[in-house]
């Protein structure tokens, strides 16, 4: 499936390796096939109150077409909700970090054994394929988290960009991620205020007119959600309790047509 979408040469071993990919925190991907997060992500996206993930997997499953999963991660992004919407769904999923491509590969022949699949570890800001071969880009939250190959924050507005190079005339990103609001910051102490305006001020991003910039003319937005940092182990939520407060996100999914 790869060949003819690539224009860049790259090693194919169990996955497809471009010179991009990279592991930033090998500690951390060993610690999470350790412990088996893919196979629970995976029985995870099953549950019933997944609602809205499946209806958005359903969705993209209708759409057919070759589908590209960006940043799929230790919870495999959308992919879990397509498949269990279309086994037989064509999916390229990817990330930057080979050992989470080379886990969900691992799972998913087991699981599924779709010739349909294919597994490549690249850098999503310089998606290594030509232009306008891809029918839908899926990602959910890895361009929010996006990071180079030393481990900093990654140009959010460079992978949205390729995103929008990739796909052909009239296809879609479907795309989510979650930020604080102005009213919701603006009822934090003055004292947790001023720490985030200086530790995250990425906390406010909600990558609408990056999504703009990068060409997307038509996009639909709706909001998903709700999350709290006291329920979260992330850095952001260890920054919160250390500031002793609760941190909302709201959380979106947005459809974005080329």
């Amino acid at each position: 499936m790869l060949r003819p979408l690539a224009n860049q040469e790259y090693r194919l071993e169990d996955i497809a390796l471009f010179d991009s990919s990279i592991e930033v925190y090998p500690e951390w991907a060993e610690e999470m096939i350790r412990e088996n997060w893919f196979y629970r992500n995976w029985q995870v996206a099953k549950a019933p109150d997944k609602r809205i993930e499946r209806e958005v997997g359903q969705r993209i499953a209708m759409m057919g077409g070759l589908i590209l999963e960006l940043g799929a991660g230790p919870g495999g992004g959308f992919a879990p909700y397509i498949l269990q919407a279309d086994p037989d769904a064509s999916i390229i999923i990817s990330d930057l970090s080979p050992a989470m491509v080379r886990e969900w590969k691992k799972l998913l022949d087991r699981e599924l054994n779709s010739p349909n699949l294919s597994f490549a570890a690249f850098d999503y800001c310089h998606i290594p394929f030509r232009d306008s071969c891809i029918d839908v880009v899926t990602d959910r939250g890895g361009i929010a988290n996006v990071i180079t190959g030393k481990g900093e924050p990654g140009n959010k507005g460079a992978a949205l960009k390729e995103a929008y190079r990739v796909l052909k005339p009239g296809g879609l990103l479907v795309t989510t991620s979650g930020f604080v609001t102005r009213e919701t910051f603006d009822l934090l102490p003055e004292h947790a205020q001023n720490v985030f305006r200086e530790k995250r001020p990425d906390i406010f991003e909600d990558l609408y007119a990056e999504t703009v910039l990068a060409g997307f003319q038509k996009i639909d937005s709706l909001v998903s959600g709700y999350s709290d940092t006291d329920d979260d182990d992330s850095g952001i939520a260890s920054l919160a309790r250390s500031l002793e407060v609760n941190l909302r996100f709201t959380e979106y999914v947005r459809y974005c047509w080329k």
